[in-house]
């Protein structure tokens, strides 16, 4: 896909593109999801 293709996937449902464009996008989404961070309470750290 060129990058031209992949903004009209982007910007039209109903672009001939936009199913190759969901397939790489879905492949990839775990990529983009911020990662997991444990907060540990104050309590636990001191003792």
């Amino acid at each position: 896909m060129t990058y031209d293709e992949i903004e009209d996937a982007m910007l039209r449902t109903e672009s001939k593109s936009f199913k190759d464009y969901q397939k790489i996008r879905k492949q990839n989404i775990h990529k983009m999801e911020p990662i997991p961070i444990c907060m540990i309470d104050e309590k636990i750290k001191t003792n």
